[in-house]
Formats: structure tokens, C-alpha cells, sequence
């Protein structure tokens, strides 16, 4: 049975030719491994969000008790000390340097925050040395903590890029070219078939 105008307009251009059938089953076998490879990806994406989700917990936890310990060490100071730590803030000339190293992680790259200085507390006003000096101790935590977040973000976004790519090849290359492909075969079938009624006639005649 024949194709409809329709049904051909519907699949694009194709040319019927052997040539083309080859071609486009080369095709499909090259998007089919990519779709395969991809889902791997995307499977070894979500364990890396599991692990990291887990990771962010277990810092947040860590993190909680402490970081409200310096909140409440920073108020306390900064009402008995707050003169002096204003007179002492336009003059500091130090500052925390923070370097940025990408890590790659299988697949994407996450970013690690290292502390590249850290200022002394010797010069701080009385009040302010003290603030700084539990800052500066937990400070590596707190970076592991902005690492893990900025992680997590990269992890989302690889996810739904790669989720997007392989429902683009699921639902529309693939069958697009299975389409293409059987229509080449149907088409061939009948030519096929129409020279051999056209060599019967002329034997027979």
C-alpha cells in the first residue's frame, strides 16, 4: 500500500534511494548511542545531587549551632565595642582573599572556595578581634557550605540541559528518522515491486 501526499509531506524530504536508507540508519544508530549515553550521564547526575544534597545537610547541621555562637558573639561585641570598631573599619587595610578552583567531577565541574589570606587580628580593636578570630575559624566551613550550594545549582541546571536533550531525541529525532526510514523501505518494496510485474509482463508477452 501506497503513501498519501500527506504522509509525505508529513516525514520532509526523503529521497527513496538505498544510499539514503543507509545514511539514515546511520543516523538513528549514532542518535540512539548518544540518547543511551546521555541517560547514563544524566543517571550519574542525579546520584551526584544526591550525594550532594546529603553533603549540604550534614554542613548545615555542622554550621547551624556555630554560625548562631559568632551571630551572638557579633551583636555582644559591636553594642560594648561599637566606637572602637567604627573608628578601626576605614582604616583596615587587609582584606580575605578567597581563590576559586573548578574541579571536574565526572561530567560538570564544581567550584571550590580557598581561603588565599586571611588578615591578622593582632592590630583589631579589643571587641573586634575577638569577632574576627571565631569568623576566621569558621570560615573554611562556611566556604564548604557556599561550595556545596553553588554545586547543587551546577547539578539542577546539567540536569534539566541534559533532560531536554534526550526528550528532544526521544520524542522527535528518533522517530522523525524511524519515520524517514520506513517510508524508504516502503517506497523501495514497491518499486521493487513494480519491476518485477513490469519483467513479468514482458516475459510473458
Amino acid at each position: 500500500m501506497g503513501l498519501s501526499y500527506g504522509d509525505n509531506m508529513s516525514i520532509g524530504h526523503v529521497t527513496p534511494t538505498k544510499l539514503a536508507l543507509i545514511e539514515l540508519k546511520e543516523k538513528l544508530r549514532l542518535m540512539r548511542s548518544a540518547k543511551r549515553i546521555l541517560e547514563q550521564k544524566r543517571d550519574s547526575l542525579r546520584e551526584a545531587l544526591k550525594s550532594s544534597i546529603v553533603l549540604l545537610v550534614d554542613i548545615i547541621s555542622f554550621l547551624k549551632r556555630n554560625i548562631l555562637e559568632i551571630l551572638e558573639l557579633l551583636y555582644a561585641n559591636l553594642i560594648k565595642y561599637e566606637e572602637a570598631v567604627r573608628a578601626y573599619e576605614p582604616i583596615a587595610k587587609e582584606r580575605i582573599e578567597v581563590e576559586v578552583i573548578w574541579i571536574s567531577k565526572g561530567g560538570y565541574y564544581a567550584p571550590e572556595f580557598r581561603i588565599a589570606n586571611i588578615p591578622s587580628t593582632v592590630e583589631y580593636p579589643e571587641g573586634l578581634r575577638a569577632i574576627a578570630s571565631k569568623f576566621y575559624e569558621e570560615l573554611p566551613n562556611i566556604l564548604k557550605l557556599v561550595s556545596s550550594l553553588t554545586e547543587l545549582l551546577i547539578l539542577l541546571r546539567e540536569i534539566e540541559i541534559t533532560n531536554r536533550i534526550v526528550n528532544t531525541l526521544e520524542k522527535v529525532s528518533i522517530p522523525s528518522l524511524e519515520e524517514r526510514i520506513k517510508y524508504i523501505n516502503m517506497m523501495l518494496s514497491e518499486m521493487l515491486l513494480s519491476e518485477l510485474s513490469s519483467l513479468r509482463v514482458l516475459f510473458s508477452g
